[in-house]
């Protein structure tokens, strides 16, 4: 027998005594010296295999080897078996062990490999490298120690083709994903700084997996025998890009915002020698966020709402505050508040404590009462000189609201259907013959009706206006009746 099937089969007893079931004689010291005598015995049958050019039997060695590093590595995660044995680095070491010889299996396997032994490999491979990452989240409490951790073991791990270029994506792949959740944290904190930092961080992963991404379905990549689902890994990866983009568009949407605020601070705290350039420059600063914050495909809906309606009443702000325009900052409250509405519709969140929240309900309440007053104003102007016309009128109609109730509506509706009958065809009074309440409470009613100002809106304003006084007067005598 050659030497190097002999060293395999003496790996193979060392491996299967270390990974036995405890007893008392199992100190974690005797499991620790089998791991590494199993680990000695295959890396003495690879060298020989290689010096006998024995393809087969170096690839078998090297799963072996792979098999037994992260056996030990797992079993020193585990702290049930060996706790202190291995330092930290040494652990990391064997994940680096077990994943370059696994991709060093596959990448050197003979053309006629079962498929079924290269399938366990490449499961393996994604195994270790999903252990690796499970072992740096537990022995690492910052995510930057836990990515310099797994970029040591991918610089370490050597690129040996489209095989070892699974592990190589694998590796970014985890790296991604505790840069991503980095990212969340950042995001929750409104950490914007972070954030914009960890995006670009992870871009660079995200830009070393594309390759393999973009590869087409030749090989082991993408063919139906393929022990893992890329298709489910690269849309997981598609979600990933899309929520950076959207961490990034908020994170630099907050950067123009928080520049925008520092400005408009200090242009309301000067009283004389207003700036318009720094105004301008903090109204660009403003509207760069609402930029960051538009959907792509989409340009009138926004990324995130709440940050879009923090933006649009700072602008609101501005307009109404500084640039002395309260009708455009009056779009922009608006604007807010809808943005507002929005985000409690589809989380529940309320913003009635936040200051920006209830500067925009205020000016909108105070814009909806100045427009109201000018609204009474532009009409009382037009109502005035016609009042002065219908004086004498008006005089004629009053002279009748004498006596009791019942009195004073039935010669006030004679007056106004004799001098003034209504414009509506076949309106007419009809006869008094009780001459007590319930019917003076009806002909009221129905001279309201005839004599309503929004009945009589296309008979000028002359008419209208004389209507609303008509009115006014039958209701002040139906509410006598009444009570």
């Amino acid at each position: 027998m050659t030497t190097f099937i002999s060293k395999r089969q003496e790996g193979n007893t060392a491996y299967l005594a270390a990974t036995a079931a405890d007893n008392a004689n199992n100190t974690k010291l005797w499991k620790k010296s089998k791991f590494e005598e199993a680990l000695l015995a295959f890396e003495i049958g690879k060298g020989d295999a290689r010096d006998y050019d024995d393809v087969a039997e170096m690839v078998k060695c090297a799963r072996s080897i792979g098999i037994t590093a992260l056996a030990y590595a797992s079993s020193c995660q585990s702290n049930a078996n060996l706790p202190k044995v291995l330092e930290h680095n040494e652990i990391l070491l064997l994940f680096k062990r077990a994943i370059s010889n696994f991709t060093f299996a596959i990448s050197k396997r003979p053309s006629d490999c079962n498929g079924e032994w290269l399938n366990g490999v490449i499961l393996k491979t994604e195994s270790a490298v999903r252990e690796l990452q499970a072992y740096v989240c537990e022995a690492l409490k910052s995510w930057q120690e836990r990515v310099a951790a797994l970029e040591k073991i991918l610089t370490l791990v050597s690129d040996s083709g489209k095989v070892d270029g699974i592990a190589l994506s694998l590796l970014h792949l985890v790296i991604a994903d505790e840069i991503y959740k980095a990212i969340v944290v950042a995001d929750e904190d409104s950490n914007w700084r972070e954030c914009l930092g960890l995006t670009a961080e992870i871009s660079r992963s995200l830009q070393c997996i594309r390759p393999y991404w973009a590869r087409g379905t030749d090989g082991i990549w993408k063919s139906k025998e393929a022990p893992i689902d890329f298709d489910l890994i690269f849309e997981s990866l598609a979600e990933t890009e899309s929520s950076c983009q959207f961490y990034y568009a908020r994170s630099k949407a907050k950067q123009f915002l928080a520049s925008g605020e520092v400005l408009l601070n200090q242009l309301l705290c000067v009283n004389e020698n207003f700036d318009m350039d720094l105004a301008f420059v903090c109204l660009d600063q403003f509207s760069a966020a609402l930029q960051m914050l538009r959907k792509e495909k989409d340009r009138e809906t926004f990324q995130c709402y709440e940050t879009a309606a923090i933006v649009s009443s700072k602008i609101g702000v501005l307009y109404s505050k500084c640039f002395k325009t309260p009708d455009r900052g009056h779009l922009y409250f608006l604007q807010a508040i809808q943005f507002a509405d929005i985000v409690k519709q589809t989380t529940g969140a309320v913003f009635f404590s936040k200051d920006w929240y209830q500067t925009a309900k205020r000016e909108v309440e105070a814009h909806r009462e100045t427009m109201h007053a000018k609204t009474l104003a532009e009409a009382e102007k037009v109502r005035a000189p016609i009042i002065a016309k219908l004086k004498p009128i008006i005089k004629a109609i009053d002279d009748c609201l004498s006596g009791s109730p019942v009195e004073r509506i039935k010669k006030l509706l004679t007056h106004i259907y004799k001098e003034h009958p209504p414009k509506k065809v076949d309106a007419k009074l009809d006869k008094f013959e009780k001459n007590d309440c319930d019917e003076g409470n009806k002909l009221a009613l129905k001279a309201v009706a005839h004599y309503h100002p929004d009945a009589n809106k296309e008979n000028g304003d002359e008419w209208k206006i004389l209507c609303e006084e008509i009115s006014k007067r039958i209701n002040n005598v139906y509410e006598s009746m009444k009570n």
